[in-house]
């Protein structure tokens, strides 16, 4: 029998057949992305009271301008716009909702067959959404504690990341396996997926909602996606500078500019929304850190030439070097800017000898301040969000308070935690997140401004007696460059 004829026919039909298939599976998974996602009801719609509670309220504080600290068993916390309320998530499954004002315990739920991974609240504080281990989506509302939504994004990792537009339309979920979702929450529709990718470490929203913001990174640099929400496409994929990787990145508190700093020491300044270059740092403006503004019309950066320091003030629109930020004197020294207050009149200095300092713009403040002797490294900063509070972590766990103007220390706490230090909201929560490890909250009270006593370190107990903090005068300490005032390339 001659086989010659049935070969071709036979390679004719698979190749049919598998691209048949194909279209099939293609048509599927499209089909899939804008369905609906899995709903459940198989648990209870409501907070229920426990009948073994952990905790009933915070723990009292003796430390003057504290009121309460919560440490116990918080994976993860979010706060109603207001800081009235506190939401908690645990890796034993338990949700809890706590009075900021009372310290009490006001709800609590339990799922004892899940962890908490994430937790969010949406922008008019009336519900908030939890993520669990097993890729649970689950919104709540806030006053009543009733169960809105349960979302399963037939994803079984674990929700790291959680971010809910301002319309309260759309949540941008990312997962531990390195996938990120958009879904539109009043439709249940995946609106976009991202998939292989490392961890993501941000998940966020422009100010209009018009821009969903994905940052992954593998340990070594970083890849941030621009997706319109409104076109539904990709507006750009910000992953590098010439081959040179992301090194790291700084973000306006709208997510409508971020600041790149990639591995060759060049810098650009991008609009998220369009992804252009507002503002670009070429090799002669050989940049090692970069901070963006709160409102994200300044550039804060940081280079080392000559074992010196560097640091300068930039205009973005403008593109000019607004001032000089060194200091460069035989009394005061510093190793950078570690971040700026959000009216860009107060910078914080990274450690020098043992010591940072408080670079203050506003005239009406003390020019320099000298904050704390024997700070070896600072894990951590922020601002509370009046720029009238620094809150500082230590490379020893240690929490350091000051209030911004007059360089008091307003609070100390120890053996806190390693990881990141922020403020709520309105500034009434102090928190430590330790990664997805635990979280320590302490609650503020509203008058610690007016704090005169605070619980000290042996070293200041020491040596409050014999100095206060030194100032040196602004023209003395801080030099501006000549080429201050030129312009640097922009796209």
């Amino acid at each position: 029998m001659n086989h010659s004829i049935y070969k071709p026919c036979f390679l004719l039909l698979v190749n049919l057949f598998v691209g048949f298939s194909t279209h099939c599976m293609e048509s599927i998974c499209e089909e899939e992305r804008h369905s609906k996602i899995s709903l459940f009801s198989d648990d209870a719609d409501s907070f229920e009271s426990d009948l073994h509670p952990e905790l009933t309220s915070m723990k009292t504080m003796h430390v003057p301008g504290l009121l309460y600290e919560l440490k116990e068993n918080i994976s993860c916390v979010a706060y109603s716009p207001d800081d009235r309320t506190i939401i908690t998530g645990s890796h034993s499954g338990s949700i809890c909702l706590w009075d900021s004002k009372s310290g009490k315990l006001l709800q609590k739920r339990v799922h004892r067959d899940e962890s908490i991974c994430s937790v969010t609240c949406d922008s008019s504080g009336t519900t908030f959404f939890t993520g669990s281990d097993n890729g649970i989506i689950r919104q709540w509302d806030l006053k009543t504690g009733k169960r809105l939504l349960k979302l399963s994004l037939k994803n079984r990792w674990a929700i790291t990341s959680l971010a809910c537009s301002s319309n309260n339309d759309l949540i941008l979920v990312g997962f531990d396996n390195g996938e990120a979702k958009l879904v539109n929450i009043k439709t249940q529709e995946m609106v976009y997926e991202l998939t292989g990718h490392h961890d993501i470490t941000l998940t966020a929203f422009n100010v209009d909602n018009s821009i969903a913001l994905i940052e992954s990174s593998n340990g070594h640099s970083s890849i941030i996606h621009l997706y319109d929400t409104e076109k539904k496409t990709l507006v750009d994929k910000l992953e590098g500078n010439n081959h040179y990787p992301i090194k790291s990145t700084s973000y306006s508190a709208d997510k409508t500019i971020v600041a790149i700093v990639f591995q060759d020491r060049t810098a650009c300044v991008y609009d998220i929304k369009t992804g252009y270059v507002l503002l670009s740092l070429e090799k002669n403006n050989a940049t090692d850190s970069a901070e963006v503004s709160h409102d994200g019309t300044a550039l804060i950066t940081s280079s080392w030439e000559d074992r010196q320091c560097h640091s300068y003030l930039w205009d973005i629109e403008k593109g000019i070097k607004l001032q000089s930020l060194s200091l460069h004197n035989e009394n005061v020294s510093h190793s950078g800017i570690r971040l700026s207050s959000p009216d860009k009149l107060t910078f914080l200095t990274e450690p020098s000898k043992d010591t940072i300092f408080l670079i203050n713009l506003d005239p009406e403040s003390t020019p320099l301040l000298e904050l704390k002797k024997d700070i070896f490294s600072i894990r951590d900063a922020a601002f509370s969000p009046d720029g009238k509070i620094l809150g500082i972590l230590t490379g020893s766990k240690e929490i350091y308070l000051w209030d911004t103007k007059s360089g008091d220390q307003m609070a100390y706490l120890k053996d806190t935690l390693p990881g990141k230090i922020g403020f709520s909201p309105c500034g009434k929560i102090i928190f430590v997140k330790n990664g997805r490890q635990a979280t320590y909250l302490w609650v503020r009270s509203d008058n610690i401004e007016q704090t005169d006593t605070i619980q000290q370190t042996p070293n200041e107990q020491e040596s409050q007696s014999k100095e206060k903090s030194s100032t040196l005068s602004f023209t003395q300490a801080i030099n501006l460059d000549d080429d201050s005032q030129k312009e640097c390339s922009i796209q």
